[in-house]
């Protein structure tokens, strides 16, 4: 009985360890990417603002931003770098 038993428990275990090889993406997800660059201070940061939510409703999410030094007579600049898959 207790062969059986780990008989049994040894198939369920190769059966789901099969599944759940068939379930994993075989592929890589080939990526989309944009860059927005724009000014976070009031009032110039609404207009990255802008860029960021209209990016957002087309499926783009943000990978990494960066915030660079201010030219002379100029305030920092921010630039956001975003991706989304590509169908």
């Amino acid at each position: 009985m207790r062969t059986k038993l780990t008989l049994l428990q040894a198939m369920i275990c190769g059966a789901l360890l099969a599944f759940t090889g068939c379930a994993t993406s075989p592929h890589t997800t080939a990526w989309e990417y944009r860059i927005v660059e724009g000014w976070t201070r009031q009032p110039e940061c609404a207009e990255l603002e802008k860029q960021l939510n209209e990016a957002g409703k087309a499926g783009f999410v943000i990978v990494s931003t960066a915030t660079l030094p201010a030219e002379p007579n100029s305030y920092p600049k921010t630039v956001v770098i975003l991706k989304r898959p590509i169908p």
